[in-house]
């Protein structure tokens, strides 16, 4: 089974949300799941070392959005690298087919992961942000479809 997670930033960066991303990796590759990763742009302004579109950590795969330039103007940072992430992410659903799209925190990936899946013709998709660790999901899978409830 094929899960398609997106991060804000991943291996080889260290912090607590890449070895925490990391580790659910590896638990699901336990379990006999594939779990792929898409990364937005954000990781590349972290990263300043190079970086494939597309490489292997920990035995997971992983595909690079690329860099977005940065802009004065408010919010048009944040809406290219919406953008990038979206067509990426429509690139590796469309090679890959994943069963579940599942956008980690935060916001700026969940809504590129609903726009992709939904262009994709309604992959089931989820995400889980907030600081207090409260879920929120979201699906654009037809009702009994998705592997994540509407979470009300």
């Amino acid at each position: 089974m094929k899960i398609l997670h997106i991060l804000d930033h991943s291996l080889p960066l260290h912090s607590g949300y890449t070895f925490r991303s990391a580790n659910i990796f590896r638990e699901q590759r336990r379990r006999g799941w594939e779990p792929l990763v898409v990364t937005s742009p954000k990781h590349e302004a972290s990263w300043k070392g190079p970086w494939l579109p597309e490489e292997e950590w920990i035995g997971v795969r992983y595909y690079r959005s690329g860099a977005v330039p940065p802009s004065a103007v408010p919010g048009l940072s944040e809406g290219r690298l919406m953008m990038r992430l979206e067509r990426r992410l429509r690139q590796v659903i469309a090679r890959e087919n994943p069963v579940l799209v599942h956008a980690h925190s935060p916001v700026l990936n969940a809504i590129p992961a609903l726009w992709a899946a939904r262009r994709a013709g309604g992959a089931p998709s989820c995400t889980k942000s907030g600081p207090s660790g409260k879920t929120r999901r979201w699906t654009t899978a037809p009702p009994g479809r998705g592997l994540c409830d509407t979470g009300r």
